[in-house]
């Protein structure tokens, strides 16, 4: 499988920069971001990781914002991969300065890392 990213770089007045980021997988030549289980979650998510680390490096962003859909909630497999990816997220956000906050919103957990400020 081939994998993909679309970020969108924002910064409105006053606001942080935000890097808004579509991950997808490219299936029968057609982007899908919807749950294939065709692909494995940990390459997956190493992916999507990789391209968060280089939208940092290259926009260093205030916020980063991305989802993933969660699947069938009493599938376990589909709940355990949920899991996983919260905690490599977390283990991302502090140790590259971001705290993280995770929301369910629908069928998607939506994931937002901002950026640590120390205070002057």
């Amino acid at each position: 499988l081939e994998y993909g990213f679309k970020a969108t770089i924002t910064r409105p007045d006053d606001e942080l920069k935000t890097a808004t980021i579509l991950f997808y997988m490219v299936k029968d030549e057609v982007p899908v971001s919807e749950l294939t289980d065709e692909g494995n979650a940990v390459e997956v998510l190493n992916t999507a990781l990789g391209f968060i680390k280089k939208i940092n490096e290259d926009y260093n962003p205030d916020r980063i914002v991305f989802s993933a859909v969660k699947g069938d909630s009493s599938n376990k497999e589909s709940m355990a991969r949920t899991q996983v990816y919260r905690k490599l997220v977390d283990r991302f956000a502090s140790g590259n300065g971001f705290n993280s906050n995770i929301n369910t919103l629908g069928g998607s957990d939506v994931f937002v890392l901002t950026k640590k400020h120390e205070n002057i």
